[in-house]
């Protein structure tokens, strides 16, 4: 068989070689489109780590119940999605349900922090608050959110806040609410009731018998 000259032979490889190179990075593009999108929202990076809390709280003001979060993320703020807020009842069902939304659409990834009602319509907006630092010069301002839950007073046991990022990753806190929806009043469990109860049983049968045995 008789072959051609090497220069023919060598177009006719680059022939072929150049729509499968043009393929593959065309492939490529495609696999670092999510990457570079996300890659526009200030600071984030390609770390798959979950987010955390770093601080929380439950109190009133203005005759409101105010839920304060801080939740951080490795990667940035940016890449935190949503947080939930659950008022649970003593059977862990929720009773009321806040959601904060960072991003209305996955796709566009712009930055637009919006509070809803999922259950109950518990939710005061106008008082509630997500900030961040847009000129961030510590590790602090480029990763942590904070948020304020402002809702109308109710009755419940637990705030459960959950924070979930790009990835779906997701972190839970769990604070006791009873105190703060009993208007502040302290709740006593009911172990502890009985052994007051049972003290105060044995110091008042105890008094009457040395009564008894001075008396006699």
């Amino acid at each position: 068989m008789t072959r051609g000259p090497p220069r023919r032979r060598a177009i006719l490889r680059a022939f072929c070689l150049g729509p499968f190179a043009i393929a593959c990075l065309l492939v490529i593009s495609l696999l670092l489109l999510p990457t570079v999108a996300r890659a526009q929202t200030p600071g984030v990076t390609v770390i798959n780590v979950p987010p955390e809390f770093q601080a929380s709280d439950v109190g009133t003001q203005n005759g409101l119940h105010h839920i304060d979060v801080v939740v951080s993320d490795n990667n940035s703020w940016g890449d935190i999605l949503q947080v939930d807020l659950e008022i649970l009842d003593e059977s862990s069902r929720p009773v009321a349900h806040v959601i904060l939304r960072t991003y209305l659409s996955n796709a566009s990834l712009i930055w637009e922090p919006t509070f809803m009602d999922s259950v109950g319509q518990n939710l005061v907006r106008a008082e509630s608050l997500a900030t961040v630092n847009t000129n961030p010069q510590t590790v602090e301002d480029r990763s942590e959110l904070r948020v304020t839950f402002a809702i109308i007073p109710l009755t419940g046991r637990w705030a459960r806040i959950t924070a979930t990022d790009l990835d779906g990753l997701s972190a839970t806190v769990q604070l006791d609410y009873l105190t703060v929806s009993l208007g502040g009043t302290t709740i006593f469990p009911p172990w502890l009731l009985l052994l007051i109860a049972v003290a105060a049983s044995i110091i008042l049968v105890g008094t009457r018998i040395r009564r008894e045995i001075h008396g006699g």
